[in-house]
């Protein structure tokens, strides 16, 4: 039994004693014997436990738990306590089962957040590299694009550079000049985009793609073939050499792509990294390109899609005359940039440059505008108007940024001309010249075409300027009235006129003569000229047509004003003949015109008359003031097809591109006009009363005299005369050179004294000046400019220059091959420039209007034959070298072409011009780039050139002294205008600033003013005691300075305004 019990009971054993052992405090308590005692505790305790632990056999333990005590206890008591213990044990089960699946739902929910997390950072981090690698392809692209772009421009500055040597080994000047064309041969030219600081285009240069276009004569307009052809050859004569001169090619081997580039410099770098890229396209006359917008930290890239359909269909010979297709331009060249409109949506911007040049992009839409812009300079429209210089300035609509510009109130004070407004009011209305339709308006002046003379101070003579041109004429008035007033269509609003005052076919008809418009003429019309009846062939045509013609109401554009080669056929086009058998070629003058120069000089003296002057504010009105639209438009007749306004036509919102191509071709057929500038009516302008001033003069006492002389140094010749005498300035001063090298400091004193009586009318009634010695804070007044001068050389007036308002002054003509630079206060040496192999002659300076700092351009002559150009910087006060490197280095340009030495040369910032002459050979006109421009066509008895000077309204004089001297006036494009024969050799000129007058001394003894029109003497003023060796002008050109070959210095009052009077309105 005893084996049996352990052999069954011997596994539950230990579990029962593990279980008394480890349960001992609960089952103490339900254990209890019949007495109630505890049969845990002592008695049975010592036992139990002792059995328990001391593991005795099972038959023991059995006996215990089967004793009676332990029986009873089991049936009375342990039932309900494990009763209570499986409840307990439930109870705590559930509660841990609950806790469990709270946190298991919980840290389900936490997984699942954590998933959610990483599927959303997952999906953000390939996004994030999809975007990351789409950036880096495209900047890759963009990088690759600048890249292609820098190959595409070295490339063409390579051709710029080849077709440069070349052309100065072949041109007239050049060693190689017998192998280049006959003597017959057209010289082919092309108008310069060069823009002065009026927005004029002078500048001519030569057209190495230049043609008489043989094959784009209309033949259905030629009569009498074979007699007609042979009588148009005869007068329009063109070698047959010139169709081998227009298909010269200059490419470099294996490209074929050559175009015009503006700026040779090579530079590799890119100018930091990337910040803005974008889709645009170019805008140029006549050429859409589209192509990629690229702008970094410090430069502006522009590259052409070549192969894109728009570009692959324009005309290669068109596109020949597109600057820049592949541009780079660093942002410190950039001076303006405005918001602009391109098929009257405001989507474009013009860009204008330090080379006063300018380039046009078109955007998808104005906010692209708006970022292209904030990554650009912060310099709003530049300096010259008067307005902010801030990004904001150049994202203004027009109406708001000609407030913020002085212009109206400068032209109302008549401190800048009728011309420089009426261009302001095209430039910030959105006018351009490069979009054609889109170009500057000018208006039609004068009515009187068919006179001998023209009174341009007879009010008959001129428009009416309160009327547009298509109710000038009232016949055709009524008929555009009628039109008006019996318009019933639904769809389309009641206009005036169908046609407009400026298209691109109107700009193109005025300049057809001239390149490039002469090709894009022939490209417009289907390659052909237009008909020769409808040519522009003759200026009163042209009026008579304005005036009956229904669809011809066009006003004028700027070059009519100003650019006489407009109205020459100088490439020899064949134009036709009309059917009145008249051969079509220079445009027809009226007959009070001499010439087409002489033309131009009326015209701008009529748009500059008094009666213009009173009623100019009247056509403001219509083309860019209030009555351009609604009620006063139509009660001003003065309403266009409803198209060619802002406004009207959303282009972004029409889907259908075939409706949207339709809709761009008639915006650009019927003319788009200007944005509207002026909501109420323009003020008049204040017509400043002519009066005589006293003059008093004060040396030693008073004298009511109308000059003053008094002696610098005594009988010795004075050679160079510069006046400063702007009343704002502390130091003006007159300075004055003798031939021995000493220069005085003359004080220009002027104070003005105002009566009350008559402060209505006059700004002052005396004027008070006086020119006497002045003493330096040194304590001297006269000093020696350094060493003595070359004993060849004879001290003259261009052997001396006066800069940054006289306090330096450059010398030449030393031994050592040098100029130099003195200070005007201490007439110490500041620096001597080398550069010349051979001993400077002559020297000029002319303001850099391509800096926006106080710059000047420097040019000296030589004996070496050549001109060196050099950079003097404002704020070092010295001439430096490239990149303003202290040392002056190397010239910034080098002038080629005399053969013999220089002996006088002038040069103009206003035209980017340098003037030179040397003895027994031409006189030149080069860029101050240095590229030879023109060969002055001087008579041969005129060998010796003594002065040059340049206005900046586009003419040249020469003063010769062969024999008793000649006078000698030519174009900026090298033509000559007048010549005279003098009684006396002129020594000193000086040109007036308005280009109509030479102030002209010489041996005569006298002071004499010249008209520069036709060198008419005007005056002469003969109290000068010696010969006249120097003259200047004071700043506001009521007085001219001149010093005498007696040490003398001399002020003497003069009246431009009474002799441009009498010589120009006669």
């Amino acid at each position: 039994v005893t084996d049996l019990m352990e052999s069954s009971m011997g596994n539950c054993v230990g579990i029962i004693q593990e279980a008394m052992v480890d349960f001992y405090p609960y089952l103490s308590r339900t254990f209890v014997g019949s007495n109630g005692q505890d049969l845990l505790r002592e008695g049975f305790y010592s036992n139990c436990i002792y059995s328990l632990k001391s593991g005795k056999p099972v038959v023991e333990l059995i006996m215990l738990l089967s004793s009676q005590e332990w029986q009873i206890a089991l049936q009375k008591y342990f039932g309900a306590a494990f009763i209570e213990l499986i409840n307990e044990g439930r109870i705590i089960s559930h509660s841990v089962r609950d806790q469990i699946m709270s946190l298991a739902k919980e840290a389900k929910v936490i997984l699942d957040d954590r998933l959610s997390d990483e599927f959303t950072k997952r999906e953000a981090f390939e996004v994030y590299r999809k975007y990351t690698v789409k950036e880096l392809i495209t900047e890759a692209q963009q990088y690759d694009r600048m890249l292609v772009s820098i190959k595409k421009r070295h490339r063409d500055v390579g051709e710029y550079l080849w077709k440069k040597i070349y052309d100065s080994l072949t041109n007239e000047l050049g060693v190689w000049k017998g192998d280049k064309k006959a003597e017959n041969a057209i010289r082919y030219l092309c108008l310069d985009r060069w823009e002065d600081t009026k927005r004029r285009r002078f500048r001519l240069v030569p057209n190495p793609f230049g043609s008489s276009h043989p094959g784009a004569t209309l033949e259905s307009h030629l009569r009498d073939m074979a007699r007609q052809l042979f009588r148009t050859r005869a007068k329009i004569s063109a070698s047959s050499d010139t169709d081998d001169e227009s298909n010269r090619s200059f490419d470099i081997p294996d490209d074929n792509n050559a175009e015009f580039v503006s700026s040779p410099e090579l530079d590799f770098g890119l100018g930091g990294p990337i910040v803005c890229a974008v889709e645009c396209s170019m805008l140029a006359p006549g050429v859409v390109l589209p192509g990629n917008l690229t702008l970094t930290t410090s430069t502006l890239y522009f590259t052409v899609d070549d192969d894109n359909v728009e570009t692959k269909s324009i005309d290669p010979q068109v596109l020949v005359y597109v600057n820049d297709i592949h541009g780079r331009w660093s942002f410190d060249k950039i001076r303006a940039v405005y918001s602009r409109r391109y098929l009257l949506q405001n989507c474009a911007i013009e860009i204008f440059l330090a080379n006063r040049r300018s380039v046009m992009f078109k955007f998808a839409d104005s906010q692209t505008v708006k970022k292209v812009i904030n990554n650009l300079p912060s310099i709003g429209i530049g300096k010259i108007y008067g307005a902010p210089r801030a990004r904001a300035t150049s994202t203004l609509i027009p109406s708001r940024l000609v407030r913020k510009c002085n212009m109206t109130q400068k032209w109302i004070n008549e401190e800048i001309s009728n011309f420089e407004y009426i261009m302001f009011l095209n430039t910030i209305a959105g006018r351009t010249y490069n979009d054609l339709n889109q170009y500057p308006i000018f208006p039609w002046i004068l009515t009187n075409y068919k006179a001998n003379e023209i009174d341009l101070n007879d009010p008959a003579n001129y428009r009416d300027l309160s009327k547009p041109v298509g109710a000038l004429d009232p016949h055709r008035r009524n008929k555009f009235k009628n039109r008006y007033e019996s318009w019933q269509d639904d769809e389309i609003p009641a206009f005036h006129y169908g046609t407009h005052y400026s298209t691109a076919g109107f700009v193109l008809a005025f300049c057809l003569r001239m390149e490039p418009f002469s090709t894009l003429f022939i490209n417009m019309q289907g390659n052909k000229f237009d008909s020769p009846d409808r040519c522009f062939s003759s200026v009163a045509q042209a009026w008579e047509n304005c005036q009956q013609d229904t669809a011809d109401v066009k006003e004028l554009i700027p070059e009519l004003f100003y650019q006489p080669d407009i109205l020459l056929n100088n490439n020899k086009f064949d134009l036709g003949i009309t059917s009145e058998d008249e051969i079509v070629n220079h445009v027809k003058l009226p007959p009070w015109a001499k010439s087409c120069h002489d033309f131009i000089e009326i015209h701008r003296m009529a748009l500059e008359s008094k009666y213009v002057s009173q009623h100019l504010h009247e056509w403001i009105d219509l083309i860019f003031g209030y009555k351009q639209r609604g009620l006063e438009a139509i009660s001003s007749m003065n309403v266009f097809y409803y198209l060619t306004y802002e406004g009207n036509c959303d282009l972004q919102a029409i889907q259908d591109p075939v409706m949207r191509a339709g809709i761009e071709q008639q915006i650009r057929n019927f003319g788009q006009t200007p944005s509207q500038l002026f909501m109420e009516p323009h003020p008049p302008r204040q017509m400043k009363v002519i009066v005589t001033f006293t003059l008093v003069v004060y040396f030693k006492k008073v004298f009511n005299i109308i000059s003053m002389k008094t002696v610098v140094t005594n009988n010795v010749p004075i050679a160079y005369v510069k006046s400063c005498t702007q009343s704002s300035s502390m130091s003006a001063s007159v300075i004055t050179i003798s031939y021995n090298q000493v220069y005085a400091v003359n004080k220009w004193m002027m104070s003005t004294s105002v009566n009350n009586n008559t402060l209505s009318l006059l700004p002052a009634t005396k004027l008070i000046f006086n020119i006497k010695n002045y003493t330096t804070p040194s304590g001297l007044a006269q000093r020696r400019l350094g060493e003595p001068m070359d004993q060849s050389v004879t001290p003259s007036t261009h052997c001396f220059c006066c800069i940054c308002e006289n306090r330096f002054i450059l010398a030449c003509g030393y031994w050592d091959k040098s100029f130099k630079c003195f200070s005007t206060e201490t007439g110490k040496l500041t620096q001597s420039i080398f550069g010349h192999w051979d001993v400077v002659t002559c020297l000029s300076s002319t303001v850099d209007i391509q800096s926006d700092n106080n710059d000047l351009i420097i040019v000296s002559g030589s004996r070496d034959a050549t001109i060196l150009v050099w950079s003097w910087n404002g704020r070092r006060e010295r001439i430096v070298g490239e990149n303003n490197v202290i040392d002056a280095g190397a010239p910034r340009a080098i002038v080629t072409g005399h053969e013999n030495g220089v002996v006088c040369v002038e040069c103009n910032g206003e035209l980017g011009l340098i003037a030179s002459g040397s003895i027994g050979g031409p006189c030149l006109i080069h860029t101050l780039s240095g590229e030879l421009l023109h060969v002055m066509s001087v008579p041969l008895y005129c060998q010796r050139p003594f002065q040059i000077c340049i206005s900046d309204h586009g003419t040249i004089a020469v003063n010769f002294t062969d024999n008793k001297g000649y006078l000698i006036v030519f174009t900026a494009n090298g033509k000559l205008l007048y010549e005279r024969e003098l009684e006396e050799r002129i020594l000193a000129m000086k040109l007036s600033s308005d280009g109509k007058f030479i102030i002209a001394g010489g041996f005569r003894k006298c002071i004499e003013i010249w008209q520069l029109r036709n060198l008419r003497l005007c005056h002469s003023m003969t109290n000068c005691d010696s010969s006249v060796r120097a003259i200047d002008l004071s700043h506001d050109e009521r007085f001219v300075v001149a010093g005498l070959a007696s040490g003398g210095l001399i002020a003497q009052s003069i009246n431009l305004s009474k002799w441009s009077s009498s010589c120009f309105y006669s």
